[in-house]
């Protein structure tokens, strides 16, 4: 039948696979078997019966309809990869919450960073395994989604950072810093060469330069008076007041430490999200 080949076009589950299946994961073998329908079983049914009607006079009619049907099947694969990008930006807005406001860092007493934080690793591995399903399971959706779900996620953290929250001391935004660079040296290997997520990118880079600069500048002034916070961060910087330049460079140091310690469990989102058949 049409919807078997489909299915088989896909490479979707079936039978008893198929039920365990997530809500999220079915929207998008949906969207597969549609596009599948839509990009080469209907145009194939079309050239299968054309040439016989031709000769009839119904070959113009059989191209209205077939381009008729294609819409149709095109406005469904929309409302439903919609859907599921609901869905997921929903999840990582979560993790984005957990990031930022309720993992239970006291960010306004924050020391600076020795380590990523677990909130900030459980953020790159919901978007690593978005980008890993939609790779099994709706390849023709990847781009598309992924940019756009990226998208929200970078300029939303942007937009925390630029109105000045979570407020935090000089190590806390340290520690933001630190995480936001995570999140886009990962965010980099997913994007496919997107100017749109370069752009939002550059944009969450700036935002967190500048709260870094304004906290280095705030422990330099609290230096004088003795403050803890000030302290903590020259201790960190191994003595002296530091400066922005250098605490990035050491922040890049420690990201590129974290990149390497969060290879393997990464890797393994890859197999979780692979297909079911």
């Amino acid at each position: 039948s049409l919807a078997a080949e489909a299915a088989s076009a896909a490479g979707a589950p079936r039978g008893a696979a198929a039920a365990t299946l997530s809500p999220s994961r079915r929207l998008l073998v949906l969207c597969a078997n549609l596009a599948a329908v839509r990009g080469r079983l209907l145009p194939a049914q079309y050239a299968r019966w054309a040439a016989l009607l031709q000769a009839g006079g119904g070959g113009r009619e059989l191209q209205a309809a077939a381009a008729a049907a294609a819409a149709e099947l095109e406005a469904v694969e929309t409302r439903l990869a919609a859907a599921y990008i609901d869905r997921k930006q929903a999840v990582l807005d979560e993790a984005m919450e957990q990031l930022l406001f309720a993992d239970g860092t006291a960010w306004e007493a924050a020391p600076p960073p020795v380590a990523l934080r677990p909130a900030a690793l459980d953020l790159v591995h919901a978007v690593v395994a978005v980008q890993a399903e939609l790779a099994a399971v709706a390849p023709s959706l990847l781009a598309e989604a992924l940019e756009e779900l990226l998208l929200g996620t970078l300029d939303g953290f942007t937009q925390v950072l630029s109105q000045g929250v979570p407020p935090a001391s000089p190590g806390g935004v340290l520690q933001l810093w630190l995480e936001a660079a995570f999140l886009l040296a990962a965010v980099g290997g997913l994007g496919g060469g997107s100017e749109v997520l370069a752009a939002a990118g550059r944009r969450l880079r700036a935002a967190a330069d500048a709260r870094l600069e304004a906290a280095v500048a705030a422990a330099a002034a609290g230096a004088a008076a003795g403050e803890e916070a000030a302290e903590q961060l020259a201790a960190w910087a191994d003595g002296g007041q530091p400066t922005a330049a250098a605490c990035r460079l050491r922040l890049e140091a420690m990201c590129e430490k974290a990149q390497a310690g969060a290879r393997a469990s990464l890797a393994p989102l890859q197999q979780l999200a692979a297909p079911r058949r």
